[in-house]
């Protein structure tokens, strides 16, 4: 794959890791989407790595609560920000 920035295709190396490592924290769950309920994602604004709760904008970076993200953000920190770039 080419992408267009080396920021990016670093960040694609990390994409499969996480992936791998949100389906461990939030076992079977899977956001919904198409629901209204709340969803605790990571957010990347501005740079800057946020948690947050969305209920109808998807995100890659999303929990089944808000306990799982800032677990999550707290051991794999480092993880979502080679990610930013792509999220």
């Amino acid at each position: 794959m080419i992408w267009a920035t080396e920021g990016q295709a670093q960040a694609s190396k990390v994409m499969p890791v996480l992936s791998q490592l949100i389906k461990q924290a939030n076992g079977n769950w899977k956001p919904d989407w198409n629901s209204v309920g709340t969803k605790h994602v990571i957010d990347v604004y501005n740079y800057r790595i946020k948690g947050r709760k969305s209920r109808y904008v998807r995100y890659f970076l999303a929990f089944k609560s808000k306990e799982v993200r800032n677990e999550f953000m707290k051991e794999h920190i480092a993880l979502v920000l080679e990610a930013k770039e792509l999220l």
